[in-house]
């Protein structure tokens, strides 16, 4: 709207700008989106907003209990032990963390009522079932693709809806030379976090289905390399030995770094070396 707008901040001159901007033939449109599409996006953002309230009040008990030496591990799947320590502070303190601990409660009793929600949701939608098909997409991502993707007429091709995900990589080309950057990152960002959390759910399925050795008998990936480094050390190490006839300066087999003779060599010293290898 901004590039129509003309010089002056006036109500006529948004109104025209707003017209100009309309007559565009290559504008594009928002959706409108169905009530029933809308209130299922809701219980996306209200689960997310619950998990983000979930981990704020996971890391104020964690930062409490540290004050008084408890430590416990990182990570959603250590909430039980950290309920589990808060019981072990001292009573001054234990009103405090009850409240935050009950508060956590709540806050996951609320969250599985959300996704049991979801998850009943999508069962019924054919959309969200036929997205689910794809490796990596359970019911969570499958419905929030199928209520926030509006029709797909209005994409020419994939390529078309990876840039309205933000997944294409911005072009700063410039004077005929092609340069690629990073993802554009103009799309949905919770969408863009689902496909990011299947991707490597898929990877991790992945990597435990592999075998851990070949047919021939050789080591897995992680070990070969292990092994590859090993060697490598191994011949660096041989290589830095002194050997008769041989010192560890830069002019090669037989060079003295102070210039004497080379031995075995009579006459002819480090510099005349390099100056022959110049020549010639």
């Amino acid at each position: 709207m901004k590039p129509y707008v003309k010089r002056g901040k006036t109500v006529r001159a948004d109104a025209e700008a707003i017209c100009e901007a309309v007559a565009r033939p290559t504008m594009r449109f928002v959706p409108v989106k169905s009530a029933e599409a809308q209130a299922a996006l809701l219980d996306h953002k209200a689960k997310d907003f619950l998990i983000r309230q979930q981990t704020q009040t996971v890391n104020t008990i964690r930062a409490h209990l540290a004050e008084f030496g408890i430590v416990v591990a990182k990570g959603i799947h250590n909430v039980d032990r950290l309920l589990e320590a808060a019981e072990h502070a001292p009573e001054a303190a234990r009103p405090a963390l009850d409240i935050l601990a009950d508060q956590l409660r709540e806050l996951r009793e609320r969250i599985e009522t959300v996704t049991k929600r979801i998850e009943a949701a999508q069962k019924t939608d054919p959309l969200a079932r036929r997205l689910a098909t794809i490796p990596g997409l359970g019911p969570i991502a499958s419905s929030a693709f199928a209520v926030t993707t509006p029709d797909v007429a209005a994409f020419r091709s994939a390529r078309d809806y990876s840039a309205w995900l933000g997944l294409t990589p911005k072009p700063p080309s410039s004077g005929g030379k092609e340069r690629l950057g990073r993802i554009s990152k103009a799309g949905n960002r919770y969408l863009r976090r689902l496909l990011f959390l299947g991707a490597v759910v898929s990877h991790r399925v992945a990597m435990r289905s592999r075998p851990m050795a070949n047919d021939r008998g050789a080591a897995p990936g992680p070990a070969r390399g292990r092994l590859a480094v090993g060697h490598a050390a191994e011949k660096a190490r041989e290589g830095g030995r002194h050997r008769p006839g041989q010192s560890h300066g830069t002019g090669g087999v037989g060079a003295h770094p102070d210039g004497r003779e080379l031995p075995g060599r009579p006459g002819l010293t480090r510099h005349a070396r390099v100056g022959r290898l110049r020549d010639g």
